[in-house]
This record gives C-alpha cells, sequence and structure tokens, in this order.
C-alpha cells in the first residue's frame, strides 16, 4: 500500500523515504493483500483488513479499529 500510495504522489516528500514498508513482509508471511483491499483502504482511512492472524490498517485513523480487532 505504501508503494501505491506514494506513486500516486499521496506521501507528502518530506517523509520519503518511507523508514520502512511492511506490505511485502506481510505477504513473505502469509497475508492477503488484496487490490480491493488497497482500495477501500484509498477511500476510507478508518478501513482495515483481518486474515488471520494479521489485523491491519494503512492510516493512523485506522488505528482504533485495528486495536478493537485485537481485543476482540
Amino acid at each position: 500500500m505504501d508503494t501505491l500510495l506514494i506513486k500516486a504522489g499521496l506521501v507528502d516528500n518530506n517523509f520519503l523515504p518511507l523508514p520502512y514498508g511492511n506490505e511485502e513482509k506481510m505477504r513473505e508471511a502469509g497475508a492477503n493483500i488484496s487490490v480491493t483491499d488497497k482500495a477501500l483502504a484509498l477511500l476510507n482511512p478508518t478501513y482495515i483488513v483481518e486474515d488471520f492472524p494479521f489485523i491491519t490498517g494503512v492510516d493512523p485513523k485506522a488505528a482504533l479499529g485495528v486495536a478493537k480487532k485485537i481485543i476482540q
């Protein structure tokens, strides 16, 4: 997702290069991140993805939803 946001010009240059990108590592560990998930995350900053054992969101606004899923 980070790569997509950078290519779309949605990451301020002051934040580049990003200190890390986790999508590739998550895929290597078995996460399934679909194109639909990426699109929904772009449209809704609170969007989260749950693909056990992974629970993730892109925007800081997704943190509350991620935390609630972890507690559940």
